[in-house]
């Protein structure tokens, strides 16, 4: 936690730094810069379903959040690079086993983190309005590591339970941002959209230390970020609040049989974000 915290820290104190070279009013030139970071809190999610005829959830559980992530602009042009790291803790499921419902609790610990590069366009922009609606379309890598300690059946310990597990997968992701503002005097009003979808099939799985022989098949993945809070655009900074969320699940076949895994998280956030023109 320390170590996400002071890379939070960084990455809303070096843009001040910049402030006495780059003051040019935002979205006023044909260059632009935004450099964001954030913190989140909220629930987590992680699974791998084996084939059979048994019904079983990904578990879920509480975990915090790291946000971080730039785009840069040329004319109409963007181009984008974010990163997310959410955190895996005790995790509860429910499964049907043999038409039986049982409790599963898993202590242990983990994460899901992804990479995005995008390509797209920044439009609707005015001159020292840091409002943009940004159209991308891109690359996503995404990892999810979950190492358990021991589970509970029903509360009770089930023996030799301790596991590790890895899963990893990349594709393609479509989605768009919007931030529209609203003049208030001395400060504006700032409302953040957005919406994704990503085709990120897994493509590797590790159980204990041994990859696993699987074959891609069908994945399915979206997001959405909603959010709201203040713009001082005079200096092109902005801070929001919101709820942002993020789930991949994917089937995939291994030794002929059907399997389902998935990965994301659902965080409430706070994000600053520096603009700049030059």
């Amino acid at each position: 936690m320390k170590k996400i915290i002071l890379k939070f820290m960084l990455a809303i104190t070096l843009p001040f730094l910049a402030l006495p070279i780059l003051a040019q009013d935002v979205n006023s030139t044909d260059s632009g810069l935004i450099i964001n970071g954030g913190l989140g809190y909220g629930a987590t999610t992680f699974g791998i379903i084996p084939d059979s005829t048994d019904e079983g959830d990904l578990g879920t559980g509480p975990g915090g959040a790291l946000f971080l992530g730039a785009m840069f602009n040329y004319s109409i042009i963007s181009f984008g690079v974010n990163y997310a790291r959410a955190s895996f803790n005790d995790m509860e499921w429910k499964e049907t086993i043999s038409g039986t419902e049982h409790e599963f609790k898993s202590y242990g610990d983990g994460n899901f983190s992804t990479w995005t590069f995008l390509l797209g366009i920044k439009a609707f922009t005015e001159a020292g309005d840091m409002g943009y609606t940004n159209i991308y379309g891109g690359y996503r890598f995404w990892n999810a590591k979950r190492t358990i300690d021991y589970q509970t059946l029903d509360s009770i310990k089930v023996p030799n339970s301790d596991s590790e597990y890895e899963l990893s997968g990349k594709g393609w992701i479509i989605g768009f941002k919007d931030l529209s503002t609203f003049p208030l005097g001395l400060f504006s009003l700032a409302l953040q959209t957005g919406l994704w979808y990503a085709n990120t099939p897994v493509n590797t799985l590790k159980a204990n230390g041994v990859k696993a022989d699987i074959t891609k098949d069908q994945t399915a993945g979206f997001g959405f970020d909603i959010g709201a809070g203040l713009a001082f655009e005079d200096i092109g900074l902005s801070v929001i609040a919101g709820l942002t969320m993020d789930l991949t699940a994917s089937t995939f076949k291994e030794a002929g049989n059907d399997n389902v895994a998935g990965a994301g998280y659902a965080e409430f956030y706070i994000n600053v974000a520096k603009e700049f023109a030059f």
